[in-house]
């Protein structure tokens, strides 16, 4: 009986053995199940790692190679296949070969930095010239990356390379409108600005054969007053025909005429031949607002030179600031002419000869006032000229007046409206000389003409101008003329643009409290911190009495914060020096342009304006 009992005690011992091995077992096996799930994760995990790198790189925008360190490519992305020509689909024949060997790299000059970037170094942003496959001409930024085995030793290069060919031209062309700007002002005659703006277009396309034709609507003429050609002479003035010219002219389109379509053309009786056949004619027309003045030309009498739609959109992009130059230079030999006419006037009349006291009463008046203004000489006799100045050009006359009644013998200059006897306002330039300590004037002596007619030509030839001249930014009109271009092909790039609205705040205390000098200062001030804060190549412009815009292209809306903060820390910067007359406090606003979701210039600006406002009141709240 006591066996018995004690066979059932090692059995029950052996079973709860059993069950704790069994229990083991299964925690072991359960360990094992999650282990292997976890490396399935781990694996899983690294694999869609890799398949993510794989088609950032895949699908890169940006072109991606990998050199091994004795510089064979081992692997190139689509985008950069692409870039140099490759057809889609093709293999690359570039793939296993010494990037140093190849012909079209010795050939653009990238030799050393290659050689740099396989040595090592790292190469940031380096630019060179390249010719694709396909014979394209591009301009590539180059940027290198050493890749190091654990021990830090070389074992092959990243190279990324940016096509950039698209913003140099529009660099280059936007150049080439700054200089037909600059041609504008600077050219003393229609000539000089002709053969200036014939050498700026030469610096973006073949332009041996060019001229310039422009139409007088009044007499119905068409002159050649600019004209270079390898085998025609300029042509006389004539009466509207059927040329090309007058074409484009009647059309106001522009037109690209190979052989083809001048066939094409003179088959239908819309134009006949005029002069030396050419193989390409292109001319766009020069406008001003909605009338067609001219036309703009470049032809070519060889195979070798041939015009395509790249060529008619660079003439297109000029022919605006063409037409406004030209405008402005008509404008000026209008203001020459009425200038040599009004000094013809004032030879054969006496100036208006004024003699004022100290305190602004006049003593004497000469009879020529009576022609000019209206007045009879006695009955302007001791009243007060300034009872007769616009109320808007008072302070800025009693102003230099004051100065000028301090220091004898010190000349006076001032632009002012004067009240004609009829009630209208008289523009009046004024000269005046101190002889107030003259025992026999004893007063100040005023020489006046009347100056509305040149100054409603100089405000014609103000309107012209693209640029700003207090900042030397551009204005408004220059900004929208090529901000509009810079929309166009962030939209044909999908490429993206931020824009910031900034004004100054409480410019007029600045005026009221330091004077209009110091208000211009702070303009000025502006305009710099703004051209520190951003890219050469970005646009920057003052569109108001005291609102600048900038527009710049390919930056991130991330980078708007970096942006930002530099713009703020040249203004503490510059709020930090002791000594000065004012501080200098902004507004802004910033919007972006998204090609995924687009919008227009107008829209942009529109938003921007509406954040700097909104930023403004919350300063002042």
């Amino acid at each position: 009986m006591e066996n018995r009992v004690k066979t059932k005690a090692q059995i029950s011992i052996e079973l709860a053995r059993l069950r704790r091995q069994n229990e083991k077992l299964e925690k072991t096996t359960a360990k094992l199940k999650q282990t292997e799930e976890a490396k399935k994760a781990i694996l899983e995990a690294s694999r869609a790692s890799e398949e993510f790198n794989r088609r950032l790189v895949e699908e890169s925008p940006v072109g991606i190679l990998y050199l091994d360190r004795a510089g064979k490519i081992t692997y190139e992305n689509p985008a950069l296949a692409r870039m140099m020509g490759v057809p889609e689909g093709a293999k690359s024949p570039a793939l296993g070969q010494n990037i140093l060997d190849l012909p079209p790299i010795q050939q653009s000059g990238a030799v050393p930095l290659l050689k740099r970037a396989l040595a090592g170094e790292d190469i940031a942003g380096e630019v060179f010239d390249y010719r694709s496959l396909l014979g394209r001409e591009l301009s590539l930024e180059a940027y290198s990356s050493a890749l190091k085995d654990k021990q830090g030793r070389p074992e092959g290069t990243i190279l990324t390379i940016l096509d950039i060919t698209e913003q140099k031209k529009a660099e280059k062309r936007r150049h080439t409108l700054y200089k037909i700007s600059e041609a504008a002002q600077s050219t003393q005659n229609l000539e000089e600005l002709f053969r200036s703006i014939h050498q700026a277009i030469g610096e973006l396309m073949p332009a041996k054969n060019f001229y310039i034709a422009l139409y007088d609507q009044e007499n119905e003429i068409l002159s050649f007053p600019y004209f270079v050609d390898e085998y025609d002479k300029m042509p006389a003035p004539r009466k509207l025909g059927r040329g090309l010219t007058e074409y484009v002219l009647h059309t106001g389109e522009p037109l690209l005429a190979s052989p083809e379509v001048f066939e094409e053309l003179e088959k239908k009786g819309k134009v006949e031949s005029v002069g030396q056949p050419s193989i390409d004619w292109l001319g766009v027309p020069l406008k001003k607002e909605d009338k067609t003045i001219g036309v703009l030309v470049v032809q070519s009498y060889t195979e070798g030179t041939r015009y395509g739609e790249e060529d008619n959109d660079i003439l297109k992009f000029v022919s605006s600031q063409v037409s406004m130059a030209v405008e402005r230079k008509r404008a000026e030999e209008a203001l020459r002419q009425s200038e040599e006419r009004f000094r013809s006037l004032v030879q054969n009349s006496s100036d208006i000869i004024t003699v004022l006291q100290a305190d602004g009463t006049i003593s004497y008046e000469s009879p020529s006032i009576e022609h000019i203004l209206g007045h009879r000489p006695e009955e302007l006799v001791g009243k007060n000229v300034f009872e007769f100045i616009h109320p808007e050009d008072t302070q800025k006359i009693l102003s230099i007046f004051a100065e000028g009644i301090q220091r004898p013998g010190f000349f006076v200059f001032g632009e002012f409206r004067f009240r004609h006897a009829n009630g209208s306002w008289i523009y009046i330039e004024s000269f005046g000389k101190n002889h107030l300590t003259d025992p026999v004037i004893r007063g100040v002596v005023i020489n006046s003409r009347e100056i509305t007619e040149h100054k409603r030509a100089e405000e014609a030839l103000r309107s012209l101008s693209l640029t700003d001249e207090l900042t030397g930014l551009y204005n408004r009109r220059g900004f929208m003329t090529l901000a509009e271009q810079q929309w166009k092909l962030a939209k044909r790039l999908n490429s993206r643009m931020l824009l910031l609205y900034t004004d100054i705040d409480d410019l007029k205390g600045i005026n009221d409290s330091q004077g209009h000098q110091e208000g211009d200062l702070a303009l000025v001030e502006t305009a710099a911190l703004l051209k520190d804060a951003f890219r050469d190549s970005d646009l920057i412009a003052r569109v108001g009495g005291d609102e600048f815009v900038v527009l710049t292209m390919g930056v991130p809306e991330e980078n708007a914060n970096v942006i930002m903060g530099r713009l703020q820390s040249n203004l503490a910067a510059r709020n930090a020096q002791g000594d000065l007359p004012f501080q200098l406090e902004i507004s802004t606003g910033l919007a972006s342009y998204d090609p995924t979701n687009p919008c227009s210039l107008d829209e942009m600006m529109s938003q921007a304006d509406a954040l700097m406002y909104e930023q403004k009141r919350s300063k002042s709240g």
